[in-house]
């Protein structure tokens, strides 16, 4: 199971190379920099029907980053006189690492043979004005609530407090939205 983590110290510590400020007194650190594009891919791939790999991409993606930022955080709160952290620190990276050959199996398998397959991008093409047309009537209000999310969250209002990463989330739920639908009705059981 994956699990949040408090992030606030982490880049705090984190805060060399360049900075960029995104909302008041909030900048990214290199953290965010490097498990920006994780966010990305959870959004886009998240998107995508649950009878394709892109759901499972997106789910070991984030336990991959999550095991990653577990693994920075131990790290950071190091005891000079107490090795368990260390420990601790590389269970958290070997567990990340555990998701990688998943991640990739996974995510290829969704982009190139499942949804989003070379069949699917000619068909897209040649008709783009509908395609295009399908899929924003389809997403609008996928859309909208990214882009209310994107406009009312700040970084203290997300539980985590990792504003970079959910930016990035949005933009890539946001993105796949216009190349791709999911013609699959929604069952909700109430």
């Amino acid at each position: 199971m994956a699990f949040r983590v408090k992030t606030d110290k982490l880049h705090e510590k984190n805060k060399i190379g360049p900075q960029v400020g995104l909302a008041e007194d909030y900048e990214w650190s290199i953290v965010n920099y490097v498990l920006a594009p994780f966010g990305f891919v959870v959004g886009a791939l998240g998107a995508l029907p649950a009878d394709t790999d892109g759901p499972d991409c997106s789910k070991n993606t984030n336990f991959f980053r999550s095991y990653t930022l577990a693994g920075f955080k131990l790290q950071g709160e190091e005891d000079p006189e107490d090795d368990k952290d260390d420990l601790l620190a590389i269970e958290s990276y070997h567990r990340a690492g555990s998701y990688i050959d998943e991640l990739g199996v996974k995510c290829t398998t969704a982009l190139y043979v499942n949804a989003l397959d070379k069949t699917y991008w000619n068909n897209f093409i040649a008709t783009w004005y509908t395609s295009l047309s399908i899929n924003l009537l389809y997403n609008a209000g996928f859309m909208w609530v990214d882009a209310i999310n994107y406009i009312y969250y700040t970084p203290e209002t997300l539980e985590d407090g990792d504003w970079a990463y959910f930016i990035s989330y949005l933009i890539g739920d946001f993105s796949i939205r216009f190349f791709y639908h999911d013609p699959t009705p929604q069952r909700v059981k109430i």
